[in-house]
């Protein structure tokens, strides 16, 4: 009988919280919009202060940058790297 009654009690939530009905159906994934790109091949010197994007409104803004040093700096300091 206590098993019967815990089965029971179990089968009744499980139903409970699967068989909500929604008219709405979920929100499409939607990627981020990539704004703008850029290279700098064969870079020597300093970079350039240099505005990459601005935002229209107000919000969440991801920058995503990558450097390669592919040949050592002979006679200077790395500290910057």
């Amino acid at each position: 009988m206590y098993k019967t009654l815990c089965v029971a009690a179990l089968l009744v939530g499980l139903l409970a919280l699967t068989g909500r009905s929604s008219s709405a159906a979920p929100a499409p994934f939607t990627p981020p919009v990539t704004v703008a790109k850029g290279k700098l091949l064969n870079q020597t010197g300093l970079i350039p202060t240099t505005t990459i994007f601005t935002p229209t409104q107000t919000g969440l803004y991801r920058l995503s940058a990558y450097s390669t040093q592919t040949v050592p700096v002979s006679g200077g300091d790395n500290s910057y790297f």
